[in-house]
């Protein structure tokens, strides 16, 4: 296999389901460096085969303080042939609880209950990026993180960024290329009811028209 050309070697590890590449990233130095591409990992994400997957959370049972609770996830696959069996294929084991959970193309935004912290995990490469941020007002119920994708015109590749919403119209995008927030200038008519759904790369939420009350708009990130 290492001395396949580089084209042909990525021909076949992108139709490689991707619960099975982990294990390849750490057999040398170059397929880590080749399968960490973003070039690849959009190319895999549009013809590997797609695979039913579980996440499961666990909370730790063994905690008698709520704020010391901890929670881990964990990615399973069931195969039903055969013998039925569950394969565990990564864990994620945060320094906190996680509460909500965003998916986007098969990336996930954890967060705590207090929106005091914030982790985005890889389940099928096992990476995770702990997300900070300067505010102190984090601890607002009210705050709402969503995860998006958009196609970079620089690299052609997919990137993501982070919607951060606290209730008080105020929006600020983390940008994973750059490692910063920025202030986004928008005054809108409508208030984000919940963190919404992502659909191929486009999050929707379900918002509250302040000026129509009894009415409910469709806004898209």
């Amino acid at each position: 296999m290492l001395n396949l050309p580089d084209d042909l070697l990525e021909e076949i590890l992108c139709r490689v389901p991707a619960a099975s590449l982990k294990p390849l990233l750490f057999s040398c130095k170059g397929w880590n460096r080749f399968l960490n591409d973003k070039r690849f990992a959009s190319k895999h994400f549009d013809k590997a085969p797609k695979q039913f997957l579980v996440l499961m959370a666990r909370k730790s049972s063994m905690c008698f303080n709520k704020k010391d609770e901890k929670s881990s996830m964990s990615l399973l696959s069931v195969s039903l042939n055969g013998d039925p069996a569950i394969t565990e294929h990564s864990v994620m084991n945060p320094s906190f609880g996680i509460s909500k959970v965003f998916h986007c193309d098969g990336l996930l935004l954890c967060t705590n209950k207090k929106n005091t912290r914030i982790v985005v995990w890889n389940p099928c490469t096992g990476q995770t990026r702990l997300i900070q941020h300067h505010s102190s007002n984090d601890g607002m119920k009210r705050v709402i993180y969503t995860l998006g994708s958009y196609k970079d015109n620089n690299s052609g590749n997919n990137s993501y960024k982070i919607l951060r919403h606290n209730g008080h119209d105020e929006f600020e995008i983390y940008e994973f290329n750059t490692n910063a927030w920025r202030v986004v200038d928008v005054t809108p008519e409508c208030l984000l009811i919940d963190s919404g759904v992502s659909l191929k790369g486009k999050t929707y939420w379900i918002a509250w028209d302040k000026i129509q009350g009894n009415h409910v708009r469709l806004g898209k990130f």
